[in-house]
């Protein structure tokens, strides 16, 4: 609804401003003041500042505030589907996923999408802990990813925590922190082509994509409950969290189910594949059902691509000609249960690109 009405959330608001952060990678507006512990640490009379690089750093965060970009998020509000495009307020489960598609075009140069939490608070004696400082505090650990129409993953930001073998105990309020404890922030990882949960950040309630010479088509974005153990959600089953996009998020109504799925229960997820002619869905690794559980694939017509029991579907990759596909687990009333099944991505062939041997051959006839 309009804000007039409701009041977005702070997770909202921090990712408004997050996402639209001009990055002051090597700019000297950063550099106001030497830095005291690094400074102290290094002690021989020289100003120390922060370093700081592309991405987030300790220095200046995501970077400085752009209030008329931010606004401009807001400001295109569809008073039709009363939703605004670009950014959404979410639920997540545990264990459970949601998928949205936005459209990329051959001009951008640039994609980022966001994603930002409310946490619940963590317990003090871990924050002051200096044994587990390194740790996680989160109370929920959510993971968002984005997969490009050639299938590649792309991971978000992390960034190294401070060191803290070194803490001054005698209390200055100084921490002795040299120039070569500080790494720059990352967003490669191993590995585009198998989905990896150390590419994720653990240790922070906000997760940024940026993704440079975007390759143009239909990319997923996808946000994974990792671990939800405090709810916030009216239902008091799921974390309420903020996306953010550059372009449009079109709900995909897929989802993942698994965690030890309920007996005699049917689970149905609808995937909305798009408008390109193939696609070639592949399932996780860990896709399982128990004895006598089956998962039924079928196409937007209601036609039966294939059943499977057991671990048939594990990291097998479906061939669709379909605008949709439904995806249905069937669990009989036995203890039986298996991980259940997600997808792990979705390539696809544009029709630009199907339509090339065809034409070639009309050429050629055309040319003898």
């Amino acid at each position: 609804d309009p804000l007039e009405k409701h009041s977005m959330r702070n997770s909202t608001t921090k990712a408004l401003l997050i996402h639209t952060a001009i990055d002051m990678e090597d700019s000297e507006e950063a550099h106001f003041a030497c830095n005291p512990d690094i400074t102290a640490a290094h002690n021989n009379g020289k100003c120390y500042f922060t370093p700081y690089g592309k991405g987030p750093d300790f220095a200046t965060g995501w970077g400085y505030v752009d209030g008329k970009r931010a606004l401009d998020l807001i400001s295109d509000y569809d008073t039709t589907t009363r939703e605004f495009p670009r950014f959404k307020e979410i639920e997540i489960g545990n264990g459970f996923e949601k998928r949205w598609s936005i459209n990329v075009d051959s001009t951008r140069s640039h994609l980022r999408t966001t994603l930002v939490w409310d946490d619940a608070p963590g317990k003090e004696s871990e924050v002051t802990s200096i044994v587990k400082f390194k740790e996680s505090k989160l109370a929920n650990d959510l993971d968002m990813y984005l997969v490009s129409p050639s299938g590649k993953y792309h991971y978000p930001w992390r960034l190294d925590p401070l060191p803290t073998d070194f803490l001054d105990s005698s209390q200055s309020g100084l921490e002795n922190i040299l120039i070569s404890n500080i790494s720059n922030a990352y967003n490669n990882c191993t590995s585009s082509i198998v989905l990896d949960s150390v590419c994720f950040d653990h240790l922070n309630n906000v997760e940024v994509v940026d993704i440079e010479a975007p390759e143009p088509g239909e990319w997923q974005v996808i946000v994974y409950g990792r671990s939800v153990t405090e709810f916030n959600n009216t239902a008091n089953n799921a974390q309420i969290a903020t996306l953010v996009s550059d372009d449009t998020l079109n709900f995909n109504h897929g989802c993942r189910v698994s965690n030890i799925y309920a007996p005699q229960t049917d689970y149905s997820c609808i995937y909305d594949l798009g408008n390109d002619i193939v696609y070639y869905v592949t399932f996780h690794d860990s896709t399982n059902v128990g004895a006598g559980d089956d998962i039924t694939i079928r196409d937007a017509y209601g036609n039966i691509l294939g059943t499977y029991v057991g671990n048939q579907l594990a990291g097998k990759t479906i061939k669709i000609k379909s605008k949709k596909m439904q995806v249905v687990l069937h669990s009989d009333n036995d203890n039986s249960q298996g991980w259940g099944f997600a997808i792990s991505k979705i390539r696809t062939i544009p029709t630009a690109i199907l339509k090339m041997p065809f034409e070639a051959i009309k050429k050629k006839r055309r040319n003898p």
